[in-house]
């Protein structure tokens, strides 16, 4: 691994835990937030209604986070494929070309020494 690839490795685990950092915040605040509409309950209730709210949103994160992580890992096979045949097309048509003005250069090339010797 090159130092550029440890860079960027290391900040992919800081945008993943800052990302997560950010998820459990969002959810405890959700939680807060309906708990606070419920003013008639005790605060052993109120605390246990914001664990369980909070613990709910982080389930529903984790979730989306693992189906963002296929979704991301599918896109990347799917791009590849289609690169390596985006490639493979590429080389072929350049072999064509080349081979083409290959032939093209032996087929004019007698023509063109003709042309010149009789124009002299």
């Amino acid at each position: 691994m090159t130092p550029d690839d440890d860079v960027q490795a290391g900040l992919a685990r800081l945008d993943g835990y800052l990302y997560w950092q950010h998820q459990l915040a969002e959810g405890r605040a959700y939680a807060e937030a309906a708990a606070d509409h419920l003013p008639w309950m005790t605060t052993a209730q109120r605390e246990d209604l914001v664990r369980v709210l909070s613990a709910a949103h982080t389930e529903m994160a984790r979730g989306t986070v693992r189906q963002l992580a296929t979704r991301a890992q599918e896109l990347r096979a799917e791009y590849e494929q289609r690169y390596r045949g985006l490639r493979r097309r590429m080389a072929v048509t350049v072999v064509t070309a080349t081979a083409l003005a290959a032939a093209l250069a032996g087929l004019t090339t007698p023509w063109l020494i003709g042309l010149v010797l009789v124009s002299r």
